[in-house]
């Protein structure tokens, strides 16, 4: 007997079985016996997050384990599997692990093309046909659940913006080269969680205590290892247009310094990234070329006469969330620009910031130019021993800290430590977490290289399927072309940065 379309945040396997879930939002669903079938109308703002009918429809899709519906109490489960297909056609998704329950991974965008007819654009369109029909799967032992997303041409209002031609879907990243048997571990995605990092730069303590840009992510291809007897795995990195990372890491990230605005942009350097991976274990080592694991160019734009530290990418319905599909804001070059939301962050007064990649900053001028090698480790990094660690090509580092006649030894107060979290740590109003302030100003961060102090930061392993490990690292930051910029933060000086990172393997197909 046919059932029935209903509105279902959560798609329930086989027979009903909650083990394990699609949460599809709003959307409607239409459940079988063996499948559900989503079947978005183009322009539908219930399931299309783009919103208009434009040939494409973008549909939101995470997962979620151990969560209970209505009628169903989920079982645990020992290991959960997505197939291939899944992964790739779930643009941005990282699978979550088996446990804990009450888990969700991170959303993906299914974004499938309408077919036109006939297929040459050079000749008039006659029809808009359904698009292709993908199935979504995952599966343990003794259970399963398939999902079956397919987009339709739109009816009725949906239809008031409907372009005469489809456009062509949001790009996908290129898969790394297949390996030489179906399931070895072929790709590893590290991806930077909501809490748990912190951000330094300068000797000053004023730009302390930054978080990382929720969602970035990194992309290794794997060789060298099968998962099964060795684990060991050397990743390689492609950088660049049309790779696997894309041209920058992640977002655009607002940083709002002692009132001053900046909007940092971080570029790869050309080349690809390398390093180790440990799919056992979780140990990892990532380098370049040069000994890094991610030599950027970090772009500086001071934007102090614009409204938003950095680009919004604003979604329709001013909600949205990662994957989500919206249009670039005006303080963007490209304003208006389609967008997908990669990156969330809260700025300090100003909220929550959803920004996008794709939407690149303006400034009150050209922006300055950073050379960055940021070598990062789960271990222990290597210390920056001072007095006075860091100089550069304009001369040497001029003080360690901001505290004057004190010293950097006190335990945070104040603005530096509105929270703590489960370990202890004091975590800032900007949402970092704060290590040291001064004697003399428990609210002010500082680095206690004064008098031969070192910078210290350790990482944790980072278990592919498992909770979130940390990269540590710590660096050098040399002078910019803005004296606002250097005065403020305290450049040239040392930099340190923890990188929390939950990691998905995916098995070659």
């Amino acid at each position: 007997m046919a059932l029935s379309p209903a509105h279902a945040a959560m798609v329930s396997g086989r027979n009903g079985n909650c083990s394990a879930l699609w949460d599809i939002g709003s959307a409607a669903a239409t459940p079988g016996k063996t499948k559900t079938t989503l079947t978005c109308r183009d322009g539908d703002q219930s399931c299309d997050t783009d919103g208009v009918a434009n040939g494409v429809c973008a549909i939101n899709v995470n997962a979620c384990v151990g969560e209970a519906t209505p009628d169903c109490t989920p079982d645990t489960l020992s290991s959960l599997a997505f197939t291939p297909r899944s992964v790739k056609k779930l643009t941005g998704f990282l699978p979550p692990p088996a446990f804990p329950a009450g888990t969700c991974g991170t959303p993906g965008v299914v974004s499938l093309s309408l077919r036109r007819v006939p297929k040459n654009v050079d000749k008039p369109l006659k029809a808009l046909k359904p698009s292709e029909k993908v199935t979504l799967v995952m599966k343990s032992k003794g259970f399963v659940n398939k999902l079956v997303v397919q987009c339709a041409p739109c009816q009725g209002d949906q239809c008031g913006t409907t372009t005469s031609t489809p456009v062509s879907a949001p790009t996908t990243t290129p898969p790394c080269p297949l390996r030489e048997s179906p399931g070895l571990p072929y790709e590893i995605t590290l991806s930077v969680p909501a809490t748990g990092s912190d951000l330094d730069n300068g000797w000053t303590g004023t730009s302390h205590n930054f978080p990382i840009i929720n969602g970035t992510q990194l992309r290794y291809c794997l060789s060298g290892c099968d998962g099964t007897n060795t684990f060991e795995c050397t990743g390689k990195g492609p950088t660049g247009e049309g790779s696997i990372n894309g041209e920058t890491l992640g977002a655009p990230l607002p940083l709002l310094t002692a009132g001053t605005p900046v909007c940092v942009v971080n570029r790869f350097q050309p080349g690809d990234l390398t390093g180790t991976f440990n799919l056992q274990t979780g140990e990892a080592g990532t380098s370049s070329a040069s000994g890094n694991l991610v030599p950027l160019f970090s772009d500086i734009y001071l934007r102090t006469t614009f409204p938003e530290v950095c680009p919004r990418c604003n979604v329709p319905g001013g909600g949205g969330d990662l994957g989500s599909v919206g249009k670039c804001s005006s303080t963007a070059k490209n304003a208006g620009a389609t967008c997908r939301v990669d990156g969330k962050t809260q700025v300090a007064g100003q909220g929550l910031y959803l920004l996008s990649s794709a939407c690149t900053p303006l400034g009150d001028a050209p922006p300055t130019s950073l050379d960055i090698e940021l070598p990062l480790t789960t271990g222990t990094a290597k210390e920056l021993v001072g007095p006075l660690p860091c100089s550069d090509a304009s001369g040497p580092q001029t003080l360690d800290d901001n505290c004057g006649a004190g010293t950097c030894n006190a335990v945070c107060t104040g603005a530096a430590c509105v929270s703590q979290d489960a370990d202890g740590n004091c975590i800032d109003a900007k949402g970092g977490i704060s290590q040291l302030c001064c004697s003399s100003n428990t609210s002010l961060p500082c680095f206690p290289t004064k008098g031969g102090g070192k910078i210290s930061r350790t990482g944790k392993p980072v278990i592919p399927g498992g909770p979130a490990g940390t990269f540590a690292g710590t660096f050098c930051i040399a002078h910019t072309d803005s004296g606002l910029i250097n005065l403020v933060t305290g450049l040239p000086g040392p930099g340190a940065v923890l990188l929390p990172a939950t990691a998905s393997v995916t098995p070659s197909p």
